[in-house]
C-alpha cells in the first residue's frame, strides 16, 4: 500500500508568515474609493534595487472586511514569504538578473565586434586609397619632371620653328614668338611685344596653327606625317586663308582638309594649287 507525504503547516508558522506583512490602504484620488491590501517586503529589501512583484487576490469566499483574510486563505500569499521560498526566489531572481546582464553584455560585445570589423575595413580602404594617392603623387611628380626636361630640350626649337612659321603666315608682321613654362604665348613685332590675348581672333588662330605645325616638326623629326584639318579656318579672312593654304602647299606633302565651305576650294583654284576634291 503506497503512502503519500505532504508538508503540514502549523498555525504558529502561518501566524509568523502573516506577521511579515504590513497592512495599508489605497485611496483613489479621483473617486475617493479605498481598498485595503497587505504588503510584504524581503528582509534585506533595498529601495534602490528592482524586485519582482507577486500579486495575490483571494477568491469571492474571503471575508473582505478583514484585510488579513487573503493571507490565511489557502496560504496563497504566505507561501511566498517562507524563508525557503524566499531563498529559492532570491536565487532565481539573481539567476534571471545575471542572464539579463549577460544578454546585455553579449549585445554590447556584438556591437563592438561589428564596429571593429567596420573599422578594419575602413582602415584597409584607407590604406588602399593612400597607396593610390601616393602612386598618383609620384606619377604627377614624374610627369612634371619629364615636362621640365622636355621643355628644356625642345622648348627653344619649338619657339624657333613656331616663330618661323608665324612670320611666314603674317608676311613678317610678327617676327618672333615668346613662350613661358606654362605655354603662355606672346608675339614680337619689329617695334613691340604683344600678349596673345590682345591680338585679333584671326591672329590667335594663326598662332595656334603655327604652334601645331612646329610641334609636328619638332616631335616627328624627319618623318613626314599627313596634316588633318577639320574646319580649321572658320575665323580666317581671305588673306589669312590664302597665306595659310600657300604655306601648306609649300611645306607639307599631304594635307587632308575637311570643310563644308567653298572658300578653300575657290582659294586653291585662284592660286593654282593642285588638289583633289572628294564629296561625301
Amino acid at each position: 500500500m503506497a503512502t503519500a507525504s505532504c508538508r503540514l503547516t502549523s498555525s504558529s508558522i502561518v501566524e509568523q508568515d502573516v506577521d511579515r506583512f504590513t497592512q495599508h490602504v489605497y485611496k483613489d484620488p479621483e473617486t475617493g474609493c479605498e481598498m485595503s491590501y497587505n504588503l510584504y517586503l524581503p528582509k534585506d529589501y533595498d529601495p534602490n534595487k528592482s524586485y519582482p512583484l507577486v500579486f495575490f487576490v483571494a477568491d469571492a469566499s474571503a471575508n473582505i472586511n478583514n484585510t488579513k483574510t487573503p493571507l490565511f486563505q489557502g496560504n496563497g500569499a504566505t507561501v511566498w514569504t517562507e524563508p525557503e521560498e524566499q531563498a529559492i526566489r532570491r536565487q532565481q531572481w539573481n539567476v534571471d538578473r545575471l542572464k539579463q546582464e549577460l544578454g546585455q553584455k553579449q549585445t554590447v560585445l556584438s556591437n563592438l565586434q561589428s564596429e571593429y570589423e567596420e573599422l578594419c575595413i575602413s582602415m584597409t580602404e584607407k590604406d588602399h586609397l593612400q597607396e593610390e594617392l601616393d602612386a598618383l603623387s609620384l606619377a604627377g611628380e614624374t610627369i612634371q619632371s619629364l615636362s621640365v626636361q622636355m621643355q628644356s630640350r625642345i622648348g627653344d626649337r619649338l619657339k624657333q620653328q613656331m616663330s618661323k612659321t608665324l612670320s611666314s603666315l603674317t608676311n613678317g608682321r610678327y617676327l618672333q614668338v615668346n613662350m613661358d613654362e606654362n605655354l603662355r604665348i606672346g608675339l614680337h613685332t619689329a617695334d613691340e611685344y604683344v600678349p596673345l590675348e590682345q591680338v585679333s581672333r584671326g591672329t590667335i588662330e594663326q598662332a595656334y596653327f603655327a604652334l601645331r605645325m612646329a610641334a609636328m616638326d619638332v616631335l616627328c623629326g624627319e618623318e613626314e606625317l599627313p596634316v588633318i584639318l577639320d574646319e580649321s579656318f572658320a575665323f580666317y579672312d581671305e588673306n589669312r586663308l590664302k597665306e595659310t593654304l600657300k604655306w601648306l602647299a609649300e611645306n607639307r606633302t599631304q594635307v587632308l582638309l575637311f570643310t563644308c565651305q567653298k572658300r578653300e576650294e575657290e582659294a586653291l583654284s585662284e592660286m593654282g594649287i593642285p588638289y583633289r576634291k572628294i564629296v561625301l
